[in-house]
């Protein structure tokens, strides 16, 4: 650098290059992410797809990656806005080789509900879907005092022996 601030060419001309070595990067990402997620056993394929669309969204949102985020939680109650939902879309569209409708974070709003959908109908793997929990049972559990939770698994501890 000569100290001479860029001109708007060379910053035209330096992005151009990063967005077309991160497009690359997503192709072979792409392949990757199916690939592994395809001869990956059955049971750990909507948890490693999970684990990946977690990462991007909370990326996207530019959320703490550390921080707990249920994913059953509507992303636009984490801040996604229209833009930042055209720029996940993208992102996981390009992470699965595929296209995705533009409705795709309005369809489905949640890390729980864009998982399935990658794994079922984009990825074509509906036979790999494993419940992640069965909803009245952990609406069941939430209704729990800590007294009556601390006996329900003594309870189950003890028959266990």
């Amino acid at each position: 650098n000569s100290g001479q601030p860029y001109s708007e060419d060379t910053i035209r001309a330096d992005l151009g290059e990063a967005e077309a070595q991160e497009g690359t990067v997503l192709i072979d990402a792409a392949s990757d992410l199916r690939s592994r997620i395809k001869s990956a056993p059955s049971a750990r394929r909507r948890p490693m797809l999970a684990a990946f669309v977690r990462e991007r969204a909370l990326r996207a949102l530019g959320v703490d990656p550390g921080r707990a985020v249920d994913p059953r939680t509507p992303l636009g109650e984490l801040g996604l806005d229209s833009l930042l939902a055209v720029e996940l879309r993208n992102t996981l569209g390009n992470a699965v080789g595929s296209t995705l409708p533009a409705t795709l974070l309005f369809d489905y709003p949640t890390i729980d509900t864009l998982t399935d959908y990658l794994l079922n109908d984009v990825l074509g793997l509906a036979e790999a879907a494993v419940p992640t929990s069965t909803p009245d049972r952990v609406a069941s559990i939430e209704d729990l005092s800590d007294e009556e939770v601390e006996k329900q698994l003594a309870a189950r501890l003890g028959k266990r022996k």
